[in-house]
């Protein structure tokens, strides 16, 4: 390895060991050799930290090098740890449970060398569903002079420039770095703040990078966080949006957020924005939280015939949002269960069935799927940790 190599690879983790394998294993299997890996454990328990460590030991790659620290901070935090520590040309990032194609960096590479004033490049992703590989995304460059702000809110509806896709000059990634305060949105902060000090922002439309997910975890993280913070995120970053982005913004982020929050927020220039730049994809968010609204109260009502008192919700998506907001405080205890998202909650953290101890799986009256797409796939997942997932029930 070069001292000086042309990548960095940055790769944060907290609570992952098989997909972060999957990961680094992704990153030795590239054409392009010349690179280093950071791997960033975020805090990870004890047990899942000394695993990660046992990992790189046993890779054995001297390519590889390991920052961990006992505290969980947040994602921002463990990839500017990544990005200082870097000694390469450009940083990529790559998520602990996402997966490169073998030819990613060597076509980077290539794109590099013949546009040599390039900082900022990005490239397709393919969502892994089921073990069922979706369309590519995002379709469509980012247009000549188009801000970042309206291609990933207006093009792309809150998706388009992924972490695992991104490769940025490493000089200007020290400057730029991740804003360590925000527990969310880490990814469009970056990017919006990168692309307004980069001249060029350019795609390479090909799928370089595989993203494994589970039902409802596309966004993961920005479904996840309340609508609070998401409206604080938008103020805070209003002069990087143009006035369709911020209506954009406020239509496929904010709305969504706003009908499930209790109470819910008063109306305010967004939802204006938004009801008038998108008033067809508005009343399309009411009509299915409506639905769902339906779909709560049949569950609920069997609780309630029930006597069920401590209950497990299976799947953190908004239909599980829904039925907190209007149903949680009615009962003793509430398991939030999700093998792969991360996320605190009124009513605890959402987290995956193998961090739930056999006391805990005891006091579970009522096992529920959140979704109908996964039913089977579940109830096998949980198998391995309580018998109770042969009760399985679905709404």
């Amino acid at each position: 390895m070069s001292q000086n190599p042309f990548f960095s690879i940055v790769i944060p983790v907290f609570n992952r060991i098989d997909s972060l394998k999957k990961s680094i294993l992704s990153v030795l299997d590239q054409t392009f050799t010349d690179f280093e890996i950071w791997v960033v454990d975020d805090g990870s328990k004890e047990k899942v930290a000394l695993a990660i460590r046992e990992l790189v030991d046993e890779i054995g790659d001297v390519r590889i090098f390991l920052i961990s620290y006992k505290n969980n901070m947040n994602g921002a935090v463990a990839r500017n740890k990544g990005i200082n520590a870097a000694k390469g040309t450009f940083i990529a990032f790559l998520d602990s449970d996402d997966e490169w194609k073998p030819e990613k960096l060597n076509q980077v590479y290539d794109v590099i060398q013949l546009n040599r004033d390039l900082k900022f490049l990005y490239h397709q992703y393919c969502n892994i569903e089921n073990n069922k590989q979706l369309s590519p995304f995002p379709r469509v460059s980012i247009k000549a002079n188009q801000s970042i702000s309206e291609y990933s809110f207006c093009t792309n509806k809150g998706g388009g420039i992924q972490s695992s896709c991104i490769i940025v000059e490493a000089s200007l990634a020290k400057q730029v770095l991740f804003e360590e305060s925000l527990r969310g949105h880490q990814d469009w902060d970056f990017a919006l703040r990168f692309g307004a000090v980069c001249k060029e922002v350019y795609f390479i439309p090909k799928v370089l990078t595989f993203r494994h997910i589970a039902d409802g975890n596309v966004g993961m993280v920005s479904r996840g966080l309340d609508y609070s913070f998401s409206y604080d995120f938008v103020r805070a970053y209003q002069q990087y949006f143009t006035i369709k982005a911020l209506a954009a913004f406020s239509t496929f982020v904010l709305e969504n957020k706003r009908q499930l929050s209790l109470p819910k927020p008063k109306l305010n220039i967004y939802q204006i924005l938004g009801y008038l730049y998108y008033p067809v994809e508005n009343y399309k968010i009411f009509k299915r939280l409506v639905s769902l609204k339906a779909r709560c109260k049949k569950l609920s009502n069997y609780c309630l015939i029930n006597n069920i008192s401590n209950i497990a919700l299976v799947g953190f998506n908004p239909y599980t949002q829904v039925f907190l907001g209007l149903y949680g405080d009615s009962f003793k205890s509430v398991t939030l269960i999700d093998k792969c998202k991360q996320a605190s909650t009124k009513y605890g953290t959402v987290q995956a069935a193998s961090f739930i101890d056999d006391s805990h799986w005891t006091q579970i009256e009522l096992l529920v799927a959140m979704t109908d797409k996964h039913y089977e796939s579940m109830k096998r997942d949980l198998a391995t940790y309580t018998a109770k997932a042969d009760s399985l029930y679905a709404f």
